[in-house]
């Protein structure tokens, strides 16, 4: 078993320094709400998936043991006892860029990616034993980037493609309807947690969009002067790399850069900044969770680190990754905070 060690800090001050000698696989847990972690790659006896790239993960709210995982290469996988083993599914697709499962049956599970170059969408009605094409897109120009589902009305998805598209589906995926062009990679969608017509996206190292009726209407909250919310700094929505809306307060999202983490309130029109380590600001954050029973518990990575704090941001521990690759993803079991999940990748 691999445990991390951790060290903790406040401010810029490190109380103790620690290094993970043992290289780590492609896909972490930590049984203890972040303060250890351990690789959790094993398929049998003779196989895992420790060189994967991971490029999505969804976890069912029914039973939360059952976690998909889309790779890069390496096709979809499945677990059915929280990451203690891995099965590999039959799978159109070997690269796998979005993930979401029906709230209400997780037999129902959606999945982006594409085949010759052509970014489709599947949907299977039975764990992923079978898959039906339910979308394609037009070209060989783009990729299918980011997709999630509606936790209160599970028939409603929202995509976003490579080249800034926007577009959902109010039906399962029998009809979908255009929301607007961005001017950047959709990397990332988020609800807000008690509107589910307030839904955020994030454009790589660009701006946040936001909707607040579903869709009909976009705003870019880019043009917000955040300046004067966060004491003159040099912070800025245009330099986005993550998103995660609050999973207990409605209106309040948190926003990874390239310099920091921001906190917004009422969806996105008050601002503050997010007291993370100072040395942590030079590399981009890249993946944040929060606790789903209590927000004060922030999680971020980046740069082969994961940093957690049970303050708000203001004191912070670190666990140091001995890889070469980023954790492209980390989610909080939705049934028990205990368990939270980290995906890796090659950046």
């Amino acid at each position: 078993m691999l445990v991390f060690s951790a060290c903790s800090l406040e401010g810029e001050t490190s109380t103790s320094s620690t290094t993970v000698t043992k290289k780590i696989g492609s896909f972490l847990k930590s049984f203890d709400g972040g303060k250890n972690w351990e690789s959790k790659v094993k398929i049998d006896e003779t196989k895992n998936i420790g060189l994967a790239n991971v490029l999505s993960m969804a976890i069912s709210l029914k039973d939360s043991n059952v976690i998909y995982l889309g790779t890069e290469k390496d096709g979809l996988y499945v677990t059915r006892d929280g990451a203690g083993k891995w099965e590999k599914l039959i799978f159109p697709l070997a690269k796998i860029y979005g993930l979401a499962i029906d709230v209400n049956n997780d037999q129902i599970i959606y999945a982006t990616g594409s085949i010759n170059s052509r970014a489709k969408i599947f949907k299977s009605m039975n764990g992923g034993k079978e898959w039906q094409e339910i979308y394609t897109e037009p070209n060989n120009s783009s990729v299918i980037s980011s997709l999630n589902i509606n936790k209160k009305d599970s028939r409603i998805l929202y995509c976003g493609t490579s080249e800034g598209m926007i577009f959902k589906t109010t039906d399962g995926g029998q009809s979908w309807k255009n929301i607007t062009k961005a001017n950047g990679p959709v990397i990332n969608i988020s609800f807000d947690s008690a509107n589910d017509k307030v839904v955020y996206f994030a454009i790589s190292k660009g701006s946040i969009l936001r909707t607040m009726d579903g869709g009909d209407k976009i705003d870019d909250l880019g043009e917000i002067d955040i300046s004067k919310f966060v004491e003159g700094k040099s912070f800025s929505l245009s330099n986005t790399y993550s998103i995660k809306a609050d999973p207990r307060n409605s209106g309040v999202l948190y926003v990874g850069t390239d310099s920091g983490m921001l906190k917004g309130s009422d969806f996105g029109n008050k601002w503050e900044e997010i007291n993370i380590l100072e040395s942590s600001r030079k590399f981009p954050i890249r993946a944040i969770a929060i606790n789903p029973q209590n927000s004060s518990e922030i999680i971020y990575s980046n740069s082969g680190v994961i940093y957690r704090s049970e303050d708000g941001g203001t004191n912070w521990v670190t666990f140091q990754l001995n890889s070469e690759n980023s954790v492209q993803i980390l989610e909080y079991d939705p049934l028990n905070p205990n368990n939270i999940y980290a995906g890796l990748r090659k950046i």
